[in-house]
């Protein structure tokens, strides 16, 4: 085409605005496709054009192409590059590996007051101000670009080979970059390695001090709660959760209080309504706070099939307490506590009976595995229990209801498995906060409230778990001190509660739970009594 023929064509800037405008409408295909079958149409081409082509090829997934156009951009922008276009260029550049030429380009982007916030990008930045003096992209591997190469997966959510990436390279070095060990030790501990994951975490917290990232921080202490360092837990989370960090997790909050009980530090956290033990109905303003062990199953299952996403959770197979956590509210502690118009409740159950239960179900009826992911706690458990009372540590005799009511009295509610850690710490001390405190020998009564008031229809999940069935004519001698092998063969009718507990244990216990003993107390006080129900006659 001649050179005077461009006065008869669109220019750039049209062809620019609309490519723009079929990008915006979700079309960038075609507005990429417009933008490169125009560009020959001119001599020279402006930089913004190169640039759009760059940044709609990086969308669609040719690297290859957004570098090369982007490069151009670059040379026509000199410094005067637009700080969006930059970064396109930096992100362009990591897609294909070079890691250090996208770190300088990300620096200039700092430099010129934009924000970089991906950790990705910033371990870029520390690669190329670690290889100045060397040829970019080029020489031996560093641990800031093996990092990069790591975040870049963990980015596109492959964990597993982030982590074998580093852990094949970490002992490359004499020493390595903080950061490297942070990210390590996250994965590390996602991979259920919670000793590897203390060292390496460990290791980023003393070299970084104060400048721990908060996640990592907050993996830190889940890691050190998670191998039983609960005092040194408890300091990491104090720490994370004082800068902001979000902790969901009920036990460890009262590592938190643990802590700041001890040193005097802080005031103490608030582990009620803890947001994977609360369920939200905002269509109907109603708030569920539930207690591990009482009734929970069936009544998040009921909120769950009268929601609005009910026909999800009824055509899925996923576990309730699964599916509820998912659905965590997004209102705050204190909205749940004192928002208008919502209609509290939660449900309180026999603290002797729930603390049976627990064991009954971990130990007996779970029949777990090393596999399980619950096996760690329970081994751990077991463990301890046996050493109370110096009975060497077997996993598979497992241990007696004496035992395990031996081990509970003596641990303190952050190493409490939450099937019997006190129901106070879910519920709060103040059951003055709830429109309705139910009870699960009376559960009857909750369901009549939510069918009643909120026009719910209640009705058991096929393949929801059944509960103990207990069978007043089944007797064992000694049933406290019966293990989990001997107690299998009442799986259709278990003695009944009042059996497993002797004079000691009922003492031993109603002194542990006493708190929650006097809460059910007020709740269940002047009703008559429950068949079954262990504390009611206070001997």
């Amino acid at each position: 085409m001649a050179v005077g023929e461009e006065s008869t064509i669109e220019k750039p800037p049209e062809v620019v605005a609309r490519a723009r405008v079929l990008a915006d409408a979700g079309n960038v295909q075609a507005a990429l496709t417009l933008l490169m079958e125009r560009r020959g149409n001119w001599q020279r081409v402006p930089p913004v054009y190169d640039a759009m082509i760059g940044r709609y090829s990086l969308r669609t997934g040719d690297a290859q192409a957004a570098v090369e156009h982007l490069a151009r951009a670059r040379e026509a922008y000199g410094d005067a590059m637009p700080v969006e276009q930059r970064r396109d260029f930096a992100a362009a550049l990591l897609s294909v590996g070079r890691i250090e030429a996208a770190g300088r380009e990300f620096g200039l982007v700092a430099d010129a007051g934009g924000t970089i916030t991906r950790p990705l990008y910033r371990t870029a930045i520390d690669a190329f101000r670690h290889s100045i003096g060397t040829v970019l992209d080029e020489g031996p591997s560093t641990p800031y670009r093996v990092l990069a190469q790591a975040q870049a997966l963990v980015d596109g959510r492959d964990h597993a080979a982030a982590r074998a990436l580093l852990v094949d390279h970490v002992d490359n070095w004499a020493c390595v970059p903080p950061a490297y060990s942070a990210l390590l030790g996250q994965l590390l501990l996602r991979a259920g390695d919670r000793q590897g994951a203390v060292v390496h975490l460990a290791r980023a917290r003393d070299a970084m001090g104060e400048d721990l990232p908060l996640d990592a921080r907050l993996a830190l202490g889940t890691a050190l709660f998670e191998t039983a360092h609960v005092e040194d837990a408890g300091g990491e989370l104090h720490a994370a959760l004082s800068q902001g960090a979000p902790i969901t997790r009920l036990e460890l909050l009262v590592a938190v209080n643990g802590y700041r009980r001890a040193s005097g530090i802080g005031q103490p956290a608030d582990t009620s309504f803890a947001r994977n033990t609360t369920f939200l109905d905002a269509a109907q303003r109603l708030i569920y706070v539930s207690v591990p062990k009482n009734a929970a199953g069936i009544l998040k299952t009921a909120h769950a099939l009268n929601g609005p996403r009910a026909a999800e959770f009824a055509a899925g197979k996923q576990n309730i307490h699964e599916f509820a956590a998912r659905l965590a509210p997004t209102l705050s502690r204190e909205e749940l506590k004192a928002g208008p118009g919502y209609f509290r409740y939660t449900v309180l159950r026999d603290p002797l009976r729930r603390l049976l239960s627990a064991y009954l179900d971990r130990f007996v009826r779970e029949k777990l595995h090393p596999a399980s992911p619950a096996w760690a706690h329970v081994s751990r458990v077991i463990k301890d229990a046996q050493a109370i009372v110096e009975q060497p540590y077997d996993p598979v005799r497992s241990i007696s209801f004496e035992e395990f009511v031996h081990y509970v009295t003596s641990a303190p509610d952050e190493l409490c498995d939450v099937a019997w850690m006190p129901q106070v710490n879910f519920t709060g001390r103040d059951l003055g906060q709830y429109d309705h405190v139910g009870t699960v020998e009376r559960l009857p009564d909750t369901l009549d409230l939510l069918e009643s008031r909120f026009g719910y229809k209640i009705g058991a999940r096929p393949g929801q778990r059944t509960p103990i069935p207990w069978d007043e004519r089944a007797t064992l001698r000694d049933a406290h001190r019966a293990l989990p092998h001997e107690l299998d063969a009442f799986e259709r009718g278990m003695p009944m509660p009042e059996q497993f507990y002797t004079r000691e244990l009922k003492q031993m216990a109603r002194k542990r739970y006493a708190v929650d003993i006097a809460l059910y107390g007020a709740v269940s006080r002047g009703l008559p009594p429950v068949r079954g129900m262990i504390t009611a006659d206070g001997k």
